[in-house]
């Protein structure tokens, strides 16, 4: 299951996964540890913008697809007229 999950954020947000990746190898030996947890916490904001921008996106989508279905529905031509 996680394989299949790693694939998953590779392809949906593969900006997000990385720095995700690069995050688990925290290494303080390069610098003050209060710099790279503020480092971090910038990669952490920028993530939870570009999440939220994906669940816009995905809003939106599910949006148009709704709409194209209802017109669908409405103006089919294959489906019988109504009678009164």
């Amino acid at each position: 299951m996680r394989k299949y999950l790693r694939k998953l954020a590779e392809k949906v947000a593969p900006t997000a996964y990385e720095r995700l990746r690069r995050l688990e190898s925290l290494d303080t030996s390069g610098g003050d540890v209060s710099d790279i947890l503020l480092r971090y916490e910038d990669e952490v904001r920028d993530l939870r913008r570009q999440l939220d921008e994906v669940r816009r996106e995905h809003r939106r989508v599910e949006e148009l697809y709704d709409l194209v279905f209802e017109r669908l529905q409405r103006e089919n031509p294959l489906r019988e007229p109504v009678q009164r």
